[in-house]
């Protein structure tokens, strides 16, 4: 619970700030002097550093700082200030960037279809399963897709069947009731949300009483962000739509404890056909038992919530603004944050004193890697190549397709290389071309060595998981989801015409016979009022002449059975 807490506070204190304005921080005088190793050679300049605070989306234009530079000559024991420079800071926007693990397709909602039939039912994975059979996009037969059977026996009084509204429905017949589980139209891409980082740019501009320029850009990951928004426990799921892709795109975050990867546990987003026809109660248990709790739920639960003018509770735009640059890439705005910009003038007071040592690149590589998978890893080897033991400054900046890398400060002596992994995850799920741009560079911020490294990311494999199927191959053809005969390819389109064409000849042959048996049904009274098979009082108030007959007829026949021959 503490790390709760302490983590939410954080993310409160980092993201809200009232702040608008640059800041004046601090202001101290020093000398900043460099160690080449010759002890007779040290250099040193007289610095003024000032330290300022930039917000978030702050142009620049509006305040600036006006270094004046000195005169070294003195008139009468004062310096006189002979020129100026003007400083202006800009910063855009801070937006938290995500890397996002590609895990699987899963389906927004699910369906169970429940089909009747006279005797029984047939739950093998063949051609007569009564639910028919599913198969993946290799014609493989996906387990648990027959689903599972429910049978009535005859003249059974049971306390609850699966789907019928009374107890002791079953009456006198033999039925049987296939339970079959199918996907629904809206399939979602799932992702694991890694670690983030708050990204912004800097620029400096410097401009002297001449009107001349010159500017320098910064661009800063200065924190990482590991989970998202307000509930920092635990761990998140992150769901896109994947289909039909021309509805948009909506994000939605979901705890992993809603989801199953293995597709066993009901009422779980990524429940499989295997693990519905395993379910713990399956004849007993309530029409819709284990598909519970899906997408499709959470998006109506959102809507709901918004039609009360109230924030969603699964969506992304609970969260405010956020946007990609690249499809399957997850970047949001945040409010605005401050950023400590130390600036150095000439002036005196203070000695500082630091190494610098040449250094250069050994070796920087990537091999080619899966897109949106758990990330490829560029290695990078460095030496210090000069004199002295020194402090070097290590840059990674690839192509817009890959996550963005932190820099790191590293302290290196002579003549020792040091390697270290980068983990590059895409922001995209194609095959693409990429490229990483490694510098090194000195105490001072000089550039001692640039390489590069090009690499390839095949695309992302995708699969539905244990949810593989979606395609009736086999089976009933009761069942709404089932495609018929479109598995056969050109024999089952004939196969379904004909099919077409028997079935329309029966209706016309018995639909006569379908309304006299209606009339007598209305003649013989309203026996769906007695779903037991031996209430006989209930058979008497409501004329229930058909069950009056047989429970009649049973009696004499168990007297005839008694009569000696």
């Amino acid at each position: 619970m503490a790390v709760k807490w302490i983590l939410l506070f954080l993310l409160q204190a980092l993201l809200w700030n009232p702040s608008i304005n640059m800041t004046t921080i601090s202001k101290s005088d020093l000398d900043v002097c460099v160690n080449t190793g010759d002890p007779n050679a040290i250099q040193c300049k007289k610095k003024i550093l000032v330290t300022v605070a930039i917000p978030s989306g702050d142009g620049g234009n509006g305040e600036a700082l006006i270094a004046e530079v000195k005169d070294p000559t003195s008139r009468d024991g004062k310096q006189v200030l002979e020129k100026s420079i003007s400083v202006n800071i800009a910063k855009t926007d801070s937006i938290v960037k995500y890397a996002l693990e590609y895990l699987k397709n899963v389906a927004g909602d699910l369906n169970e279809r429940v089909i009747k039939k006279k005797k029984g039912c047939n739950t093998k994975l063949n051609d007569k399963a009564t639910c028919g059979v599913l198969g993946d996009s290799k014609g493989n037969v996906v387990p648990g897709s027959s689903g599972f059977c429910c049978t009535c026996k005859p003249l059974k009084q049971i306390k609850h069947f699966r789907g019928m509204p009374k107890p002791g429905h079953c009456g006198i017949s033999d039925a049987g009731y296939a339970f079959c589980l199918r996907f629904g139209q809206m399939w979602c891409v799932m992702f694991r949300i890694r670690t983030g980082t708050i990204s912004f740019e800097i620029t400096i501009t410097l401009t002297d009483q001449n009107g001349n320029k010159a500017s320098s850009r910064i661009i800063g990951f200065v924190l990482r962000l590991t989970l998202l928004a307000e509930k920092p426990d635990g761990n998140w799921q992150q769901f896109t739509r994947g289909s039909p892709r021309a509805d948009g795109r909506l994000w939605m975050l979901v705890d992993e404890a809603r989801v199953t990867l293995t597709g066993s546990a009901c009422d779980k987003i990524g429940l499989s056909c295997l693990g519905y026809a395993q379910q713990p109660r399956t004849c007993d248990g309530a029409l819709g038992m284990c598909i519970g709790e899906q997408l499709i739920d959470f998006i109506k639960e959102d809507l709901a919530a918004l039609g009360k003018g109230r924030l969603a509770i699964h969506g992304l735009f609970r969260y405010g603004s956020y946007r990609s640059l690249v499809p399957d890439a997850l970047q949001i705005a945040v409010s605005p944050t401050n950023s400590l910009i130390t600036i150095e003038i000439a002036a005196d007071n203070v000695s500082f004193r630091r190494n610098k040592s040449t250094g250069k690149i050994v070796k920087v590589e990537v091999p080619p890697f899966e897109a949106m998978s758990t990330g490829g890893t560029l290695t990078l080897t460095v030496v210090n190549d000069g004199s002295l033991e020194a402090s070097y400054g290590v840059y990674v900046e690839c192509s817009a397709n890959i996550n963005p890398l932190e820099g790191k400060r590293v302290s290196m002596i002579p003549n020792v290389p040091q390697t270290f992994l980068y983990t590059l995850i895409t922001r995209s799920t194609d095959a693409t071309k990429n490229s990483c741009i490694v510098t090194l560079r000195d105490s001072e911020g000089e550039n001692c060595d640039v390489k590069e490294a090009k690499f390839s990311t095949t695309a992302t494999v995708f699969n539905n998981g244990s949810q593989v199927g979606g395609v009736q191959i086999a089976g009933s053809k009761n069942d709404t989801f089932a495609k018929g005969l479109g598995g056969l390819g050109f024999f089952g389109k004939i196969g379904a015409g004909i099919k077409g064409i028997a079935k329309g000849a029966f209706n016309v042959v018995t639909s006569p016979f379908r309304k006299m048996f209606g009339l007598f049904n209305n003649l013989l009274g309203k026996c769906d009022n007695c779903p037991g098979a031996f209430d006989i009082g209930c058979f008497i108030a409501h004329f229930c002449v058909k069950k009056i007959l047989f429970f009649v007829g049973g009696i004499v026949a168990a007297a005839l059975g008694k009569v000696p021959s």
